[in-house]
């Protein structure tokens, strides 16, 4: 176990979302190593006064972009995307990973991660998906967050070789059409 520094949870939905056999299917990977992007987001993390996902909880629970919220969570969909219909999933409580999680957060988490499933049938129809948990055990200051990415785009030269994304549906469009409330003009 002290070998271990980051564990991996995410699934692959679809033969577009890098789904290697068939079927919807979720992994667990343990890794000897903390992945260079959550190194550089915990560096950030330890520079702020106060938790920027907690502020961004703040931010998006009155914001255009929110679509669902529990007593536990919100999904809302991020101002800077990756791509369109990108949503986010927070804890309302500041928790690093989910063997921290009580188990009331731990079925609100399941409640809004399914309510955001069906509203992704219901706009999108069945597209092939990632969804990625973002946690670091013995890391207090890290903010436990899930985020799920449609494969709708692919990412060209232009995001490969510049690391920026082109997202074509706005996130308060995407929220709008998640939350059930916009009617595409005919």
């Amino acid at each position: 176990m002290k070998k271990i520094l980051y564990v991996s949870l995410f699934k692959n939905s679809g033969k577009a979302a890098g789904a290697s056999i068939n079927h919807s299917h979720s992994q667990l990977l343990a890794l000897p190593f903390c992945p260079s992007p959550l190194e550089r987001e915990l560096k950030a993390i330890r520079e702020k006064e106060r938790c920027p996902y907690c502020a961004m909880f703040d931010k998006e629970k009155t914001s255009s972009r929110l679509i669902f919220e529990n007593s536990e969570c919100i999904a809302f969909t991020p101002y800077s995307s990756m791509g369109p219909f990108e949503v986010w999933i927070l804890p309302r409580k500041h928790v690093s990973f989910l063997g921290d999680c009580k188990d009331k957060t731990l079925f609100a988490l399941g409640d809004i991660l399914r309510d955001v499933l069906k509203s992704y049938g219901k706009v999108l129809g069945n597209l092939p998906f990632n969804h990625m948990f973002y946690q670091l055990f013995r890391t207090p200051e890290y903010h436990l967050n899930l985020r799920l990415l449609p494969r709708l785009t692919i990412n060209a030269g232009f995001e490969l070789n510049t690391g920026t994304y082109i997202n074509t549906v706005s996130p308060e469009r995407a929220a709008s059409y998640l939350r059930g409330d916009f009617t595409p003009e005919k």
